[in-house]
This record gives structure tokens, C-alpha cells and sequence, in this order.
């Protein structure tokens, strides 16, 4: 009996195996595995001497560390994560850019009002509040769409994700607290612009 192995790295959940002698199940080719200290490479001649002192013609061919050997099964693998790693990325920035450019659009639209509420005095704090709280509000309505969407459907990339929940809490946090400083700065900056003006001026603004 031994412990639990990761046979096929395309597969997220194990199957049983069952390990039989090489005299009940002969394979055309086989596989030998040597522990070494310090870099394997400089043992590759070694390994081979050895096994020609045992069977001459016995080929030997493919020596290469294991990591390499796991590196080259998992290549394939490598590329799709790296390929959604850049469409995640590419999609994230257009919806950063989505987000700002549509906050800060629907407050320039509010200059009028910012002119008014500044011309009956109101204080530059105040307007900000305002501001950024209607931004707030319009985010957390994405927010609590677009989560359990994205928890949902989650599990269609499951299968190349490894050393993490596809549904990992640190991705999620981090993108949400990204979207929400993106708003931030979408409402801030224009509104920051828009009481600047003279309040005449802002109170004339179509």
C-alpha cells in the first residue's frame, strides 16, 4: 500500500492504482528514478555505466531530471494558464476602463447639479460625499451581479487550476477592492474638477 500519487495531471480527481511486478506486466520501455544529492545531471553518467555493467545491450536514452520530466508533461498545460492568465488580465483592464469611463461620465453629467449645491453653499466635503456614495452604490449593485456569477461558473476553469480554489478568496478580494478604487477615483476626479468651477459657470453646463 502506498500513498496517493497525481498519475495524470490533466485529471482533478484521482482514480485507484494498482502497481503490478514487471514479470507479471512487461512494458516495451520502462522508467528508472535515482535519488542524488546536489544536481542529478552530473550523476547521468554514472547511472548509465551503471546500468550497461548490468545488461550491455540494454539502450538507455532520455536521462533528464525530474522536474524536467514533470516540466515537459505539464507544457501543454502551462500555455492554456498562461493564455486565460492574459485574457483574465485584458479583461480586467477594459472593465477598469468600462467602470471609469462610465463613472465619471454619469458625474460630469452632474456638474449642474454640483453648481447648485455649491452655490447654496454646500461644502466641498459634502459634494464628495454625495458623489462618491452614488458611485459606491452603483458598484456594489455590479458587485453582488457579478460575484456569484463569477463563483457560478467558476468551476469551467476548475480542471486547470492547480494549488488553488477556483474560487480562491484572495482573487476575489483583490479584484473587488481594485474595482472599487478604480469607482473611487472615477467619481473623485471629475467631481474634484467640477467643483473647481465657478459655480455660475457650473450652473450654465448642459
Amino acid at each position: 500500500m502506498v500513498g496517493d500519487i497525481k498519475y495524470d495531471p490533466w485529471e482533478r480527481n484521482e482514480a485507484s492504482s494498482v502497481y503490478f511486478s514487471y514479470l507479471q506486466s512487461p512494458q516495451p520501455y520502462t522508467y528508472l528514478t535515482f535519488r542524488t544529492k546536489g544536481n542529478p545531471e552530473n550523476f547521468a553518467a554514472s547511472a548509465r555505466s551503471r546500468i550497461e555493467a548490468v545488461d550491455s545491450d540494454q539502450p538507455v536514452y532520455e536521462i533528464s531530471p525530474l522536474d524536467r520530466v514533470i516540466s515537459n508533461q505539464l507544457v501543454g498545460l502551462s500555455y492554456v494558464a498562461v493564455l486565460l492568465s492574459v485574457l483574465a488580465m485584458i479583461a480586467l483592464v477594459l472593465a477598469s476602463i468600462g467602470v471609469y469611463g462610465v463613472m465619471a461620465h454619469s458625474v460630469s453629467e452632474r456638474t449642474h447639479e454640483i453648481g447648485v449645491r455649491m452655490a447654496l453653499g454646500a461644502q466641498v466635503r459634502d459634494v464628495l460625499r454625495v458623489v462618491l456614495a452614488r458611485g459606491l452604490l452603483l458598484t456594489s449593485i455590479g458587485l453582488l451581479i457579478g460575484l456569484p456569477l463569477s463563483i457560478g461558473l467558476s468551476h469551467v476553469v476548475a480542471n486547470l487550476i492547480y494549488g488553488v480554489s477556483s474560487a480562491d478568496l484572495t482573487t476575489f478580494v483583490l479584484v473587488t477592492a481594485l474595482l472599487c478604487t478604480i469607482t473611487l477615483l472615477a467619481c473623485y476626479i471629475p467631481a474634484r474638477h467640477a467643483m473647481v468651477v465657478d459655480p455660475m459657470v457650473a450652473l450654465r453646463h448642459e
